[in-house]
């Protein structure tokens, strides 16, 4: 069931204010309606496309959730059933601008260039 093309990504917004919102994003695929129908019901959120998205070929779904709390428990929920659906960008540890790396690319990047760690064996 896992597609790689879908490049699925979850994300929080307005943290810490009273009307978190949660954003479900991929690229439009027949199993992203199944995918965003097992959100719903599992977090009870009424995620809905902006009239502006409706044509896109990157869906965008947003629902309004809440306080914080509220907030990272439907985080959590969405992220668990669209990683069933492919693998799941962490859009608040991978942002970056053009030409950049993310944190995690610069990691494996630079991983065959650390030394290695004497542990006293």
């Amino acid at each position: 069931m896992t597609n790689i093309n879908m490049n699925i990504r979850v994300t929080k917004l307005y943290q810490g204010a009273p009307w978190g919102a949660l954003e479900v994003a991929f690229n439009s695929d027949p199993e992203g309606d199944k995918m965003i129908a097992e959100i719903r019901e599992a977090t009870g959120l009424d995620l809905k496309r902006p009239p502006a998205n409706v044509l896109a070929m990157r869906e965008l779904h947003i629902a309004e959730v809440g306080g914080e709390e509220a907030l990272e428990l439907a985080f959590v929920k969405a992220v668990e059933i669209a990683s069933k659906y492919g693998e799941v960008q962490d859009s608040q540890k991978n942002m970056k601008g053009p030409g950049e790396v993310t944190p995690n690319e610069l990691g494996k990047a630079l991983g065959h260039h650390r030394p290695q760690m004497d542990d006293g064996r």
